[in-house]
């Protein structure tokens, strides 16, 4: 990884938190990872320099590509799933009792 950002993934959505990684091959990639308020306490389980795996799928943002992180780990010790319902709705879209309903059904 080599820092954690700022980004607004089109006009008029809300500030996000992404990352930079760099890759084995020296190409440097956007990870999108979900909104800043959402995710704020994100850059406290990571550091530059730290080796990150991140999975997720690779999309088209405002002509840009970029890749959309579902989970990011750092290591043994810390990991953050941005996890989506089962018909596919992010976790932050949520109402505090359909999170409830959510995590029942698990």
């Amino acid at each position: 990884m080599v820092e954690i950002i700022d980004v607004v993934p089109m006009q008029g959505m809300a500030p996000g938190m992404g990352m930079i990684i760099l890759l084995r091959d020296g190409e440097k990639v956007t990870v999108h990872l979900a909104p800043k308020w959402f995710a704020k306490f994100l850059s406290y389980g990571f550091n530059k320099g730290d080796s990150v795996n991140v999975k997720g799928c690779w999309a088209e943002i405002s002509g840009n590509k970029v890749f959309l992180a579902s989970k990011v780990r750092n290591g043994e010790y810390f990991e953050m799933k941005f996890r989506r319902t089962r018909d596919g709705r992010p976790y932050w879209t949520l109402k505090p009792e359909e999170m409830i309903q959510e995590r029942l059904e698990d």
